[in-house]
């Protein structure tokens, strides 16, 4: 009930009520919970900038658009491969909003050099996460990042599964 009063809010707001990792479908309403995570560290940076979702929304070509193959992530979240899930992620939005702000590609190529074993921009931007398998990856991205992004943060999902499972 609490996930469709918050679809009238924004679509994102039924999957935060959720607070698991879940396969999102329709006009978000449609929440399919899917197994934790593999086991992961996140590296989050923020740019100085601001982006408008409704400019960025309005920018979209739907006939050409580029999207991921959503199925080989869920199939790589429910067999536990990080790998699997990197290779298989994107976000179609990154050429639209990098037109404005290059930016975020500059910090997602810092984060893949200095040890992100994938990198990429979260929604509409301009926020950007590095994948780290340990907690000592994470810290080398961050610290290469600390120097020109004030904006960073180590963090670890909440929804994983155990090193041991």
């Amino acid at each position: 009930e609490l996930a469709q009063i918050g679809l009238q809010i924004d679509s994102d707001v039924p999957f935060c009520v959720y607070s698991q990792t879940a396969r999102v479908t329709g006009r978000g309403e449609v929440i399919t919970p899917l197994l934790p995570l593999p086991p992961m560290w996140l590296v989050i940076a923020k740019i100085r900038a601001s982006v408008s979702t409704p400019r960025i929304l309005r920018q979209i070509n739907y006939k050409k658009i580029d999207h991921q193959d959503v199925d080989a992530v869920v199939d790589a979240i429910q067999h536990n491969d990080l790998d699997g899930l990197c290779a298989s992620m994107g976000n179609s939005l990154e050429k639209i909003t990098c037109i404005k702000h290059p930016q975020i590609l500059k910090i997602k190529n810092a984060m893949l050099k200095s040890g992100a074993i994938a990198a990429q921009m979260s929604g509409t931007g301009p926020t950007v996460f590095g994948i780290c398998p340990k907690r000592t990856q994470a810290q080398h991205v961050y610290n290469s990042l600390k120097g020109f992004c004030k904006d960073v943060y180590i963090v670890r999902p909440l929804h994983i599964r155990s090193d041991h499972e």
